[in-house]
């Protein structure tokens, strides 16, 4: 937790990963319609990417909440994360900035926009798929809006969003932080039946594990992630 909050190295991959993620989409848009696609099939490949975008950012979520490999490259991006459960309040932000800057903590999302906007420049993905991946990317940065709300005051706009399933709503969120191993899902939740059946199978939690490395650790804390 000390290296990534006195390493300036980990502080600039958090600024490009965010370049990355969110400055590669424009780019995925345009190549995805250079081919005609009707609303038909915006609205199921919006669909599809919702489920999807869900399931696998509470799946990652699930297993850097578990994950205590401190001492690998990773290590102070992972024990970073964790903070979050020690301190949940967000600093306030206009909301562009939150979708730009909290995507800086998904490293694995650049490797996925980077590749899927290759093939998809190059013409080799059809027109669904195309547009699930870009789809995909965009609801992985928004997840991270959905679940900022959830540790601030929330609009009305978010709230209304919230109260229909679209968002992630905040007192379901609560009993992940307050309850173990559940609710992983945050951009609506819808997944979470799954996630946690495969918390209670493969883990044994993070208040007893992750969680007290973040309770013997004095330093500051950061800005929150996870």
């Amino acid at each position: 937790m000390a290296r990534y909050e006195t390493g300036v190295v980990y502080k600039f991959t958090g600024l490009a990963v965010a370049v990355v993620n969110v400055g590669m989409q424009p780019i995925m848009l345009w190549a995805v319609m250079r081919s005609p696609v009707g609303p038909l099939l915006h609205t199921a490949a919006f669909a599809a990417a919702y489920v999807l975008a869900d399931l696998v950012n509470g799946f990652i979520h699930m297993l850097l909440d578990n994950s205590d490999g401190y001492t690998s490259i990773s290590g102070p991006f992972v024990a970073a994360f964790h903070l979050h459960h020690r301190t949940p309040a967000y600093r306030k932000r206009n909301i562009l900035l939150v979708y730009f800057f909290e995507s800086g903590s998904k490293i694995w999302l650049a490797f996925y926009t980077i590749a899927a906007a290759a093939l998809m420049w190059h013409g080799l993905v059809p027109p669904f798929a195309a547009l699930m991946l870009v789809y995909f990317s965009i609801l992985s940065c928004l997840a991270e809006v959905s679940h900022y709300y959830c540790h601030t005051p929330t609009p009305v706009v978010p709230k209304m969003l919230a109260s229909a399933w679209l968002l992630l709503p905040k007192r379901y969120h609560a009993r992940h932080h307050v309850a173990d191993n559940t609710r992983y899902a945050f951009l609506n939740g819808m997944s979470n039946p799954a996630l946690n059946v495969i918390a209670r199978l493969f883990f044994k939690g993070y208040k007893t594990t992750t969680d007290l490395h973040y309770a013997a650790y004095t330093g500051k804390d950061t800005e929150n992630r996870g």
